[in-house]
């Protein structure tokens, strides 16, 4: 089977950001030929060059397409249109025909060029859905105007009609995209929840940790950590409260990893605090090092319930090291962590409860450490990739036979 897949934003090990669908097509690719349509963004931002570009029977093709995450609204909707036209052009100049086009949310104009390519090749085609869009710039305010707002939603009904499958990478987004489809069509949905590599996390050495923490200057008291994008969504500014409530607290110490947005205001607390470091974006791998360092990890975003169905990366990473998390969306990831006892839960935009919890954490390593050891354990039995990537494969298999019995 020869699989066409569109995702603007590929990343490998050697990059910061999500390495979920270099992690899926390592099983994918041991036995179907995949294309992967992207563009070069993530070569740009590498830190080392211990992985490949791409895993075995993968082909990569980069189109030149710029993006960055503090982008304004209007250029990111350039940046989109820009990637969905070549993208276009390409899929049909590909060298071998598809048998199954898979294209990857967000935006939802990559489930539109994945549609319009099914038709012309007459294949079936899977949309993955990775953001609730449009609901996402709509809760941040970015669509103002009814009929824009009208249009993109009817855009969305019509794509999640138009697919053979639709998958989503969480729970409350699965049933959001049920909610919109006729009750006969519901079952054309599942998840793949995002999930992680414990293979990687695992291979991690006492002496990678060790160097690590030498040259970053890390002090030996109660870490915790947030890494990841400093984008609006993230609520940087709710967790730079906490720090600086917290200034007085010598025994717990903050780590601030990543980019984005607010990163000029994180890199200026950290220069005023004396309870905080500043570290700046490292490749997936290496964050998966300062896991392996901190006792606790902060999974924060905005009060929007768009945001309460989001599958944040981080969630699983660290639970994935043996570190608990601190949730702030009433959603699914709530109820993982208070099911499972692997983390807690606080109300997000609340830096006072914040605080209050962190410190309470701080003064009982036994009560953190089990909850690291359940969010371990759960997340070798669920969240492996090398799993999830089997489960990918047959879905993609599963949409060729539907369309050819």
């Amino acid at each position: 089977m020869h699989v066409l897949c569109f995702y603007q934003y590929y990343n490998t090990p050697d990059t910061p950001g999500n390495i979920r669908l270099f992690s899926l097509l390592e099983a994918i690719g041991k036995e179907h030929s995949v294309q992967v349509i992207t563009t070069p963004y993530f070569l740009h931002k590498k830190k080392t060059n211990l992985f490949p570009l791409a895993p075995e029977g993968v082909d990569l093709i980069l189109l030149p397409v710029s993006f960055d995450n503090a982008m304004g609204k209007w250029q990111r909707i350039r940046s989109y249109s820009g990637f969905a036209w070549k993208a276009l052009f390409a899929g049909l100049k590909t060298s071998k025909r598809p048998d199954v086009i898979w294209g990857i949310s967000t935006p939802l104009t990559v489930g539109l060029i994945s549609f319009i390519l099914a038709r012309f090749y007459r294949v079936p085609w899977v949309l993955e859905v990775r953001d609730l869009w449009p609901d996402f710039p709509i809760q941040m305010k970015g669509f103002r105007s009814r009929s824009v707002i009208a249009f993109f939603k009817w855009m969305e009904r019509w794509l999640y009609h138009s697919a053979t499958t639709v998958i989503t990478s969480s729970p409350d987004m699965e049933h959001h995209v049920a909610s919109l489809l006729k009750q006969e069509e519901r079952k054309k949905v599942q998840t793949v929840i995002h999930g992680t590599n414990p293979q990687m996390s695992d291979a991690i050495s006492a002496e990678q940790v060790h160097a690590f923490r030498a040259h970053h200057q890390i002090p030996a008291k109660f870490l915790v950590l947030y890494g990841g994008k400093f984008g609006r969504a993230n609520d940087t500014p709710t967790i730079l409260k906490a720090i600086r409530s917290m200034q007085k607290d010598a025994n717990v110490h903050f780590i601030l990893c990543g980019f984005g947005f607010y990163e000029p205001e994180v890199k200026k607390a950290a220069a005023l605090s004396f309870n905080m470091t500043y570290i700046p974006e490292l490749a997936h791998h290496e964050m998966l090092v300062l896991n392996k360092i901190v006792d606790l990890s902060l999974v924060t975003f905005l009060d929007l319930p768009v945001l309460g169905a989001n599958s944040p990366a981080k969630f699983f990473d660290s639970l994935a090291a043996g570190v608990p998390v601190i949730v702030t969306n009433p959603g699914w990831t709530k109820e993982v962590v208070e099911r499972e006892g692997c983390g807690w839960y606080v109300p997000a935009e609340r830096p006072d409860l914040l605080a209050q919890k962190i410190k309470m954490l701080s003064t009982d390593p036994q009560v953190v450490a089990r909850a690291g050891e359940k969010g371990a354990y759960l997340a070798r039995k669920y969240y492996d990739r090398q799993k999830l990537g089997v489960d990918m494969k047959h879905i993609l298999e599963s949409a060729l036979e539907k369309a050819f019995p």
